[in-house]
């Protein structure tokens, strides 16, 4: 199992709603000692999320606060190397999930780290990365 592990959009909203499941995935997660980090992506579909939905100044600081105890990866160079290849095969294979998933993937492969989703079938699409389900229910 990867160190790091990225922790994907759905995991989050999840977890900042203080939602049972996902504390428990985080702390286990703790307890294994991994290095919680997500991706500047995430951070972008969060926070697109919360101004599409004209969250208040008390939950976007809560958001803040969440981004501000992670460690947020960018999409640099390599990263869109890897990109390219993989959005790539996965058109040729009739099987694209779209930028955001594949840019996510792409950062989670360049730091050998795995992605705690519940998004498990688009992430499993992408056969060299690790994936960690999260189930809310």
């Amino acid at each position: 199992m990867a160190s790091m592990v990225i922790l994907d959009t759905d995991f989050l909203s999840y977890y900042l709603i203080g939602h049972p499941a996902a504390i428990n995935r985080l702390e286990s997660l703790l307890r294994d000692e991994m290095m919680l980090a997500t991706t500047v992506i995430n951070k972008a579909e969060m926070f697109y999320g919360a101004y599409k939905k004209d969250w208040s100044s008390k939950r976007l600081s809560a958001l803040r606060g969440l981004f501000d105890s992670l460690e947020i990866i960018d999409f640099g160079s390599q990263a869109a190397e890897i990109y390219g290849k993989l959005r790539s095969d996965l058109i040729k294979q009739g099987a694209d999930i779209g930028f955001a998933d594949v840019a996510i993937a792409s950062i989670a492969l360049e730091n050998d780290a795995a992605v705690v989703t519940g998004n498990v079938p688009h992430f499993n699409k992408i056969h060299q990365l690790s994936v960690i389900p999260f189930n809310p229910r």
